[in-house]
């Protein structure tokens, strides 16, 4: 009987033992795999991103890049359409190459896209909000930069501006409109890309195609460059378009010199 009792009780010892090392093999793996997470959790990319990341590769005062003269530390790519400006970008889900207008003081990007025929568009209603062309830009953000709506702003301000018959680039402001991540150049920034004589003409690198530009003249007219001049035409009157965005000071760059050759490439 004591036997009996004596053997009980080692087959219970050690079923208890194998239940501990179960244990504690269980909480190691557990604490183990929390530690591993939070490991991966810490990492994160300190370099330059953004606009600063553009500053460091082109470096101001090369490839066009330069102060903008607005005091507050923002940046524009000037040159003409001889100049090789570096200032090409490629952005995700996009066969189109993009161009970097400006660099804001937050160090957000101003991208405009390269000119493509197949986008056209009257400009409809003087008044922004309910323009035909903002539906149109509208419409191609849904159909094909929603899908990376978290590199872009979403709400930035767009100024809203118009001009005289006689003087395309000297711009009154009109209003802002800040309900839509897509719009268009306006005048004064195609002239603040390049050079712009007495006549209207403007040698910037935007010259291309003949597209509409955010800048009015009136309730029943607008502007665009056309053949590298500024144009005035009936806002019913259908010309191709450009859209613009602001990229975010957070997007990070895998490759890239910013030429159209090799251009910034955005992570994602």
């Amino acid at each position: 009987m004591k036997r009996k009792r004596t053997k009980k009780i080692k087959i219970m010892v050690l079923v208890s033992f194998s239940f501990f090392i179960l244990f504690l093999s269980s909480s190691y793996a557990l604490l183990s795999s929390d530690l591993n997470v939070e490991a991966v959790a810490t990492i994160s990319y300190s370099g330059p991103k953004g606009g600063d990341y553009i500053i460091d590769s082109v470096g101001e005062g090369v490839g066009g890049l330069q102060d903008s003269g607005s005091g507050d530390g923002s940046l524009v790519f000037n040159g003409t359409t001889s100049d090789a400006v570096t200032n090409f970008i490629q952005i995700p889900n996009d066969g189109v190459l993009w161009r970097i207008v400006s660099i804001d003081a937050d160090k957000n990007l101003k991208i405009v896209r390269d000119f493509d025929s197949s986008l056209s568009s009257v400009y409809g209603n003087s008044d922004w909000a309910s323009s035909t062309i903002l539906q149109s830009l509208n419409n191609f953000y849904q159909q094909n930069l929603s899908g990376i709506s978290d590199l872009i702003v979403q709400n930035p301000t767009w100024e809203l501006t118009s001009s005289s018959n006689s003087n395309a680039t000297k711009t009154t402001n009109i209003g802002f409109y800040s309900s839509s991540p897509i719009g268009l150049l306006r005048n004064d920034e195609i002239a603040a890309s390049g050079d712009v004589a007495n006549s209207g003409k403007t040698t910037s690198w935007v010259n291309e195609g003949n597209c509409w530009t955010m800048t009015i003249i009136n309730s029943s007219k607008g502007w665009m460059v056309q053949g590298g001049k500024f144009s005035n035409s009936k806002l019913t009157s259908s010309a191709n378009y450009r859209p613009v965005i602001y990229l975010k000071s957070s997007v990070l760059f895998s490759s890239g010199d910013g030429t159209v050759g090799s251009p910034f490439v955005v992570k994602y």
